[in-house]
């Protein structure tokens, strides 16, 4: 009859907010679309795993509806959803459900929370999801030309057998 056996010192789980950094992140929650908020901005609700001990953040990316008084532009949404690989092609919509398990990499900051049961303490924050770099002719991020991505591009499908592994970490 096998006995268990101490082997190492148990990993204490982390309290309190991570440093403000870089970090690789899971999509562990995403609400089914966006919302229009009072202020008519389109609002999503995700919650992401942060780092190797999956630290619990909130976001709200967010984005400007046709409504909105403020037409800058600004899509916080798309940027998310093209840091996870799940932007829809043409005018489809995005497959929401789908987010959640998709991998990414993330700026987290500090910031004092102003309500909630947070009021006044640090908690962290999203300041920006890292969009990977894409291979092709005249894509901003370029990282090699469209020839040498196609090479690489075979040579994986040749060693994978045509199967398409799901990356541990997008590059950036």
């Amino acid at each position: 009859m096998q006995k268990y056996r101490f082997n190492r010192e148990a990993t204490q789980p982390t309290f309190g907010p991570k440093p403000a950094g870089d970090y690789a992140f899971v999509v562990t929650e995403c609400s089914d679309g966006p919302t229009l908020s009072s202020a008519k901005n389109w609002v999503l609700n995700v919650r992401l795993a942060i780092g190797d001990d999956r630290a619990t953040v909130f976001d709200n990316p967010w984005a400007r509806s046709e409504e909105s008084k403020d037409q800058d532009g600004r899509d916080g949404i798309a940027q998310f959803l093209v840091a996870i690989n799940m932007a829809p092609k043409g005018d489809a919509e995005p497959n929401w459900k789908g987010c959640v398990g998709k991998k990414g990499q993330c700026r987290i900051k500090l910031e004092v929370a102003k309500e909630g049961k947070y009021a006044g303490q640090e908690v962290n924050k999203v300041a920006f999801y890292y969009v990977p770099k894409e291979a092709g002719e005249g894509m901003s991020g370029q990282s090699m030309p469209a020839s040498e991505f196609e090479k690489a591009r075979k040579a994986q499908s040749a060693k994978s057998q045509g199967a398409e592994p799901e990356p541990d970490m997008i590059p950036y």
